[in-house]
């Protein structure tokens, strides 16, 4: 069989010095299509192994990626009394170059089981609620001795 009858599934018609040529390509690449097609599903199924194992140890490094990034989320608890600080996310023109966005400190009143937390400003008293994540802890600057 020639690769053309292979291919078309006709007979081609060529001539005799390219028939002897076309005959010796066929013969020297072994065409036992059995062999050759069982060949070529062990590679595909070998291929699919490999990708099959880069996936899986894709998702473990994600997995593992996933632990150390959340183990180092520290939680914020405020209790009642905390003084803290509070982030302004609105930006505005400051004076120096080495201003801080962080207003306060203002005093925890009340601090809810979800997440709501009211804080009171210590110059005007004012109460307001908000959530905890602009929030963190004041720590009183220390006296030198």
């Amino acid at each position: 069989m020639s690769p053309y009858q292979i291919i078309y599934g006709k007979s081609c018609h060529i001539p005799v010095e390219l028939e002897y040529q076309s005959y010796w390509a066929v013969k020297s690449c072994n065409a036992d299509f059995e062999e050759v097609g069982l060949n070529r599903f062990l590679q595909i199924q070998e291929l699919e192994e490999m990708q099959l194992d880069a996936y899986h140890s894709s998702d473990i490094y994600m997995q593992k990626t996933k632990l150390i990034h959340d183990a180092n989320i520290l939680k914020k608890r405020f209790k009642k009394g905390d003084k803290v600080l509070r982030y302004q996310a609105r930006f505005k023109f400051k004076e120096g170059k080495f201003k801080t966005s962080w207003d306060g400190p203002y005093i925890m009143i009340k601090v809810h089981d979800f997440g709501m937390i009211e804080p009171k400003e210590e110059a005007t008293s004012k109460v307001f609620q908000c959530n905890g994540h602009p929030l963190k802890l004041y720590k009183e600057p220390t006296q030198p001795l």
